[in-house]
């Protein structure tokens, strides 16, 4: 962590210094890794050697896609005013600076309505017949493109790829009617961000993994076919991320708890990652508070900000904006 922290505070002193466009996007953490575990939330802060994105900052702070698109279009000065303004909400005690509880709180939140953004562009997408609901059907189409779902069938991998679709599906339909409404098909679409989706998202690792149905993953287990034509080299990797990250009671297997952490990958650790990195940055005095000025300063690490083509997105409306 020091190592990464070192290297962040390099990188946010070459970033700062330069002119650069943000491209903002939704990072699904419905996306798997290689490994079978979900996307952390911050896959996409830092590149493999090190290099920063601060679009990641920028919708930790703001809470929204849209909104962060939006204030890379403000010229410094009013991108400064709102987030003055953001500073008042975060400030919880009142006390005129920021300390990290009330940042990593902030962040939290900040990641729920990004989920929350991002489920209902993910539905609108997905309801085709706009009719406020999404079906099995429409689902398939989606992640299918229209294959039958005979053809999927074909090969065996993706039978139990659509089981456990079909399983989460039905899960995620609280009031049984067949249909998922907006808030069921959050459960479905990203059942990582709710608890009650856990023991599903767990006992559909274990079919795949647990070869000898023990109800625990031993390494030759966690590592499973991707083994094959791998080197040396990959093996050791992975044994120490094993030992070291995720067999937490070191008793040489995953259980049911170590298992669920390493498949959903924690936003309240996330966050505190976060916060260290922002603190990092901006806190100047080493005080270990931030000052609504020393937040100002490096506004383009919290917010981003762009002093070009302003004029061009004066109509645009947004209800973020609209609070401010």
């Amino acid at each position: 962590m020091l190592v990464r922290e070192l290297g962040v505070v390099l990188v946010v002193v070459t970033l700062s210094a330069a002119h650069s466009v943000h491209h903002h996007g939704h990072h699904s953490r419905g996306e798997r890794e290689e490994d079978g575990a979900y996307s952390p939330r911050d896959s996409g802060h830092f590149d493999e050697v090190g290099g920063h994105h601060g679009e990641f900052d920028h919708e930790a702070i703001l809470g929204s896609v849209k909104t962060a698109e939006e204030f890379d279009t403000l010229p410094p000065d009013e991108a400064k005013r709102r987030l003055r303004i953001l500073l008042t909400k975060m400030d919880r005690n009142k006390d005129g600076q920021i300390e990290r509880k009330e940042l990593h709180s902030w962040i939290l939140r900040s990641f729920r309505l990004l989920s929350e953004e991002e489920a209902e562009e993910k539905f609108e997408d997905v309801d085709e017949n706009r009719d406020g609901k999404v079906t099995w059907e429409e689902h398939l189409e989606d992640a299918y493109g229209g294959t039958v779902v005979e053809d999927i069938q074909m090969h065996e991998p993706n039978v139990k790829m659509l089981q456990d679709d079909r399983e989460l599906f039905n899960a995620a339909d609280k009031n049984k009617d067949g249909y998922l409404n907006k808030q069921e098909f959050s459960l479905f679409s990203s059942p990582e961000e709710h608890p009650e989706m856990h023991d599903i998202i767990l006992n559909h690792t274990l079919s795949e993994k647990d070869t000898n149905r023990d109800g625990h993953l031993t390494f030759q287990e966690f590592i499973g076919e991707r083994a094959s034509n791998q080197d040396k080299e990959w093996l050791i990797s992975e044994k120490e991320k094993f030992d070291s990250e995720y067999d937490k009671n070191k008793d040489g297997r995953l259980d049911k708890a170590e298992l669920l952490a390493w498949v959903v990958p924690s936003d309240d650790e996330i966050a505190e990652e976060e916060v260290v990195h922002l603190f990092a940055s901006a806190d100047d005095d080493h005080d270990d508070f931030l000052s609504f000025d020393e937040v100002i300063e490096h506004h383009d690490i919290f917010v981003g900000s762009e002093a070009t083509d302003y004029g061009d997105h004066l109509h645009k409306v947004h209800t973020f904006s609209d609070e401010l």
